[in-house]
């Protein structure tokens, strides 16, 4: 049982324009309309994300410079942070040596049997650790 489509006479409002994409279309048109919009949806991303490498590209000796310069700030920061630990530290050395120095010139003999004391000490806990 085959039927057969009769064409039918076009409507006079419809008459001089070509008829909707619906009507005239076949699924395989429709596909290749819709690959089509793909392609050039496609060519249209690849066309900006060229624009954006290049954009990317540019931009790379810029923020080179600006993490050079910050990498140079920080190590001119590391560099007076540890001058001023060295200073404080060669400081304090100075106080002990001042003060070590001043109490073997006042009592010679008190500071010989503390730090006969002090050695005493250190050998017994430093041999302990042997055994």
């Amino acid at each position: 049982m085959t039927d057969k489509i009769q064409p039918t006479a076009p409507d006079a409002s419809s008459e001089g324009s070509p008829p909707p994409a619906s009507q005239d279309a076949t699924p395989s048109h429709r596909a290749v309309e819709e690959v089509k919009l793909s392609v050039e949806a496609v060519k249209e991303a690849a066309s900006h994300a060229g624009a954006a490498m290049e954009q990317g590209r540019a931009a790379i000796p810029e923020v080179s410079e600006l993490a050079k310069a910050i990498v140079d700030e920080q190590v001119a920061r590391l560099k007076v942070k540890s001058q001023e630990a060295a200073d404080v530290a060669t400081d304090q050395f100075d106080v002990a040596r001042d003060l070590v120095l001043t109490q073997v010139k006042a009592k010679p003999l008190s500071t010989l049997a503390a730090a006969v004391g002090v050695g005493f000490v250190l050998g017994v806990i430093l041999s302990g650790r042997r055994r």
